[in-house]
């Protein structure tokens, strides 16, 4: 009975079909077919009174499916209301020719009908981010799971499908084998050395293990080509072809560059021997135009919904042309190519990189040749040896070798092949050449796994070698980037429109959606770097408390920090993070840290001019507001935040840290070359003013201010101000008073660095006793009248080589130089080589296989990592010796205290992530720099360094520093609260 009911529900496998598709059910020949069941997403939808228009797509067509749904009696109340934009639907009815006009078909549904309609998956109609507006390129990558959904790219995954449809008949067609390649391989074909390396995960921890846990006992990389293989398989099949993915870590931002792209390779033994390359050529054209039919409807879409004149534009007729003329395309040689862009280059210079024999031909060259000088697809050949890889056959002139490239209009070059090298003897010493066998056979006996095409004693390479002894024919091939195809017929020009999943640098689709995020996982997130930072200043004010730690431990303590360890920590991150694509982030960086600045000085101006602050902070209290604690407390936090999800782990920290480096150089020139530290001296010069005359002044400026905001503004002689005794007048003039002329002790000089970089006098760290030396000299109490006499040129230039000498001396301390010899380092890839591997720089090897000095570049690292314990506990240090009795806190500015923590840590944090959101809109902050962007909006949080206490103590000639003392500890205290909320949200908005 089981058999009889197996065999009874059974259907042939050969005749089983699935329900049809719109595309197919569109394309019927029949004049009506009854009782169809469509099944889709609703694109569009219109309701009416009696009727609702419905664009049903299941993706198979551009065009959808029109449906008419009949209201009728007893139809579920609800069942209209979740037929919404982006529901997923079976609609049963007739399909009917259309009256309507601009469609041929239309479902005609009753909705009262029983199973006409059924609701497969509703959707959220005020969240589905897919809704009928025009989506930028920025949001649908942010939105990549849904982006399928939108005309546009299921019109571009359509061709895709369509051309490899044809590739693969096209192929057959010649006797080609269709092969999978491996994706995972040992060796860099293009020789660039831009691999991804691959190792398994270690389970302890998020991040790669480092050293790489080598799972094939070797180095493995994900593949940049299938060439090699492909060749070893054409020496068994005669002609094979793969479109597979490769893979490139070529760290660029732009659009046309990414990390997972296909290619469409083929090898095939050459039927001729000589002018093999026009058989390559001719076949790559011919290939090409019989796979794209540029008037199929998708292509014909896209370009209509381009901009720039879309089916009209030269670039569509100049398409067109490519596929419709009978000429086969241009030829043209290297040299052709070369002398054509010099004619060019000598009437008006219009190129950036002047064209030259032997150079690489640039993005701007390719584009000039086949838009300007062929108007139409050209074949480059014959490029000079030292441009072009080693497998590639050397001509009889020993100068070219036979080779080409197919460039087209927009896109430049799409096509790259060439005759291989067949020759055992001229390979091998081009591989030799290249560093990629032994130059000996002894070398060979000596050699041993390494990484890829670094050392000369690698015999990675020696099967491809080996494949021309053992009955290596003639043979050629060619590699077509498909995005590079896809772009140029259908008017896309970014390559991650291209594609149905784009991975560029710093953008991983679907990884750590911010929806998935609760808010306890963003607090602990945010939370989690702050106890490290509490424990490290803990344990300084704990010790110091115990008089463990005393003044004089804590000064050699900063002076190791800030000395040794922090330049060694900045110069291990700068040189690994900084390159030439991200070292445009560099006056972002700039601009944030001045804006954040000027904001601070502005917020103090205004609490300044509205509360009482002490005649002798009113010029502090400017400092104190603009210059923040960028060093130790940004340092500990973010490589705390970085090393972690939702970021990269140690690739985000080398960044973070580099980028750490822009705002302590730019607070290092703004405090000391530009001379702002001599407000902090101006606080003391002349006798000080009794708070109560300060508070009386402050009172009555409030009351003008108030007044005017109220519109009710009098002059002085109808409501006059309480006058003031003509002592408290004299003291208010000498509070106008210019300073007097004083020698102040460079603080440049003979001093210790801070934990921002800065320099302070050698006793800046003993609060007991004033400094007495000669370095150091008190401040006098008397004020000096302005001279009257009129001073001469030789003193004003006296007065300017002196400042100038400051000013250059105060570029120099050892945080800066760092900055400033790591940065050209990171910049210049061969200079870079030296210290770290770099991408197709190929760099002599120490003996390990390491770049030469890279046993600097660890010793950085591991002197480096004491940095920030040290500098915590020197903060700790700092916060326990601030003396700030309590009886003499009914005696200080409160208002001005608790705003200035309440400004600093709450005001400018807001003011600060609605400027960064400004910037990043118009372009100034590249959103897709994550790094960048959070790190811009966590620098306006951060309270006033502690480098101002030391300053102050210096100033003031008797070694105390209360005012600024009491200033700080309100913030440390809020820092931990508002910092956290701003890591909460910052985390939530970027990712």
């Amino acid at each position: 009975m089981l058999l009889g009911r197996l065999y009874s529900t059974a259907v042939h496998p050969a005749k089983f079909q699935l329900p049809p598709t719109i595309r197919q059910l569109l394309s019927s020949k029949d004049k009506e077919i009854p009782s169809t069941s469509v099944t889709g997403w609703i694109k569009s939808i219109r309701k009416q009174k009696n009727l609702t228009f419905a664009v049903i797509s299941d993706g198979t067509t551009a065009e959808g499916l029109q449906a008419v749904v009949l209201k009728q009696q007893g139809t579920a109340p609800d069942m209209l209301r979740r037929l919404t934009n982006g529901a997923t639907v079976r609609l049963t009815g007739n399909l009917l020719k259309s009256p309507g006009r601009g469609q041929e078909w239309e479902l005609v549904v009753q909705e009262g009908g029983k199973g006409a309609i059924e609701i497969l998956g509703d959707c959220d109609i005020d969240t589905y981010p897919i809704q009928k507006k025009s989506l930028s390129t920025e949001y649908l990558r942010d939105n990549a799971y849904l982006r399928a959904r939108t005309s546009h790219i299921a019109a571009m995954l359509r061709i895709r499908d369509k051309i490899s449809q044809n590739l693969s008949h096209s192929f057959e067609s010649q006797g080609f084998t269709y092969t999978h390649t491996p994706i995972i391989t040992g060796n860099d074909c293009e020789g660039a050395g831009e691999a991804f390396r691959i190792a398994p995960l270690s389970p302890a921890v998020s991040d790669p293990p480092t050293p790489p846990l080598e799972f094939f006992s070797r180095p493995a990389y994900l593949t940049v080509s299938h060439q090699l293989h492909l060749e070893s398989l054409s020496t068994a099949l005669s002609r094979v072809y793969t479109l597979s993915p490769c893979f490139r870590a070529e760290r660029s931002m732009t659009g046309r560059h990414l990390a997972e792209f296909w290619m469409l390779e083929a090898e095939w033994n050459l039927a001729t021997r000589f002018d093999s390359v026009e058989e390559i050529c001719a076949f790559v054209e011919g290939l090409v135009r019989s796979t794209v039919d540029v008037n199929s409807p998708d292509i014909t879409q896209l370009w209509r919904e381009r901009e720039g004149g879309g089916l009209e534009s030269d670039d569509h007729r100049t398409l067109r042309a490519a596929f419709d003329s009978a000429q086969p395309w241009r030829r043209m040689t290297y040299t052709e190519a070369i002398e054509a862009l010099s004619a060019e280059h000598a009437k008006d210079h219009p190129f950036e990189f002047e064209p030259k024999w032997g150079d690489s031909l640039s993005s701007e060259h390719e584009r000039w040749l086949a838009e300007v000088h062929v108007g139409g697809p050209v074949f480059v050949t014959n490029y000079p040896v030292g441009l072009k890889p080693f497998y590639m056959r050397v001509n009889e002139d020993e100068k070219t070798v036979a080779c080409f490239d197919l460039l087209v209009p927009r896109m430049g070059e799409i096509v790259g092949g060439s005759v291989r090298e067949e020759r055992w003897d001229v390979l091998t010493q081009r591989m030799r050449e290249h560093g990629l066998l032994p130059a000996t056979e002894d070398d060979a006996d000596a050699a041993a796994p390494g990484a890829v095409g670094s050392s000369t004693n690698d015999l990675t390479y020696k099967w491809y070698a080996d494949l021309r002894k053992y009955g290596g024919a003639p043979h050629g091939g060619f590699g077509l980037g498909f995005e590079r195809l896809v772009g140029w017929v259908t008017g896309i020009d970014n390559y991650d429109q291209d594609t149905a999943i784009a991975h560029r640098t710093q953008n991983l689709p679907f990884s750590f959606p911010s929806m998935s995020v609760s808010a306890g996982t963003l607090i602990w997130i945010s939370v989690r770097p702050l106890i490290r930072l509490a424990a490290g200043v803990a344990s300084g004010y704990i010790i110091t408390k115990a008089d463990i730690f005393p003044p004089v431990a804590a000064r050699g303590a900063g002076q190791v920090a800030l000395n040794i360890t922090l330049p060694c920590l900045l110069f291990s991150k700068i040189i690994t993070a900084f390159t030439p694509d991200n070292i445009k982030a560099l006056g972002p960086l700039v601009l944030v840290a001045v804006l954040y600045e000027a904001l601070g000085i502005f917020l103090a101006w205004i609490i300044r001019l509205l509360f009482w602050v002490p005649h002798r902070f009113r010029y502090g209290i400017l400092v104190a507001g603009g210059w923040g604690n960028v060093g130790d407390v940004s340092t500990a936090v973010l490589l705390s935040l970085t090393g972690n999800a939702p970021f990269r782990g140690a690739s985000d920290q080398n960044l973070a840290v580099a980028y750490i480096s822009v705002f302590i150089l730019v607070f290092s020139i703004t405090l000391f070359p530009f001379g702002t530290h001599r407000l902090l001296a101006w606080d003391f010069v002349g006798p000080d003013i009794e708070p109560e005359v300060v508070q009386a002044k402050i009172k009555a400026r409030r009351g003008r201010i108030f007044r005017f905001l109220l519109f009710k503004w009098r002059s002085e002689e109808h409501n006059p101000t309480p006058p003031l005794n003509h002592r408290e007048i004299a003291r208010l003039d000498e509070e106008k008073a210019a300073p007097p002329e004083q020698t102040v002790t460079s603080l440049q000089s003979s001093g210790s660095v801070h934990e921002d970089g800065t320099t302070v006098a050698t006793n800046a760290h003993d609060t007991t006793k004033p400094p007495q030396s000669k370095e150091s000299p008190p401040v006098k109490e008397s004020v000096t009248s302005p001279p009257t006499t009129q001073r001469t040129f030789s003193h004003y230039r006296r007065l300017a080589i002196t400042y100038t000498r400051a000013f250059i001396k105060g570029l120099f301390n050892p945080v800066s130089v760092t900055i400033y010899v790591s940065l050209p380092i990171s910049l210049v890839p061969q200079l870079k080589a030296l210290f770290v591997e770099v991408p197709g720089v190929h760099m002599p090897s120490a003996p390990d296989g390491q770049p030469p000095l890279a046993f600097i570049q660890d010793i950085a690292t591991f002197i480096g990592a004491a940095s920030i314990p040290i500098g915590l506990i020197c903060l700790g240090s700092s916060l326990a010796r601030l003396n700030v009795p309590l009886s003499q806190w009914r005696t200080l500015p409160v208002g001005a205290i608790a705003w200035m923590a309440i400004g600093k840590l709450i005001v400018i944090p807001i003011i600060g992530v609605l400027m960064c959101k400004g910037l990043v809109q118009s372009g100034l902050l590249f959103k897709d720099d994550k790094v960048l962007v959070f790190i811009s909006m966590f620098f306006s949080c951060l309270p006033t360094a502690t480098t101002q206490v030391y300053l102050t103590q210096i100033y003031s000639g008797t070694g105390s520093a209360e005012h600024i003392s009491a200033f700080l500890i309100p913030q440390y205290i809020l820092m931990f609260i508002s910092m956290t909320a701003l890591n909460a949200y910052a985390i939530q908005t970027i990712f």
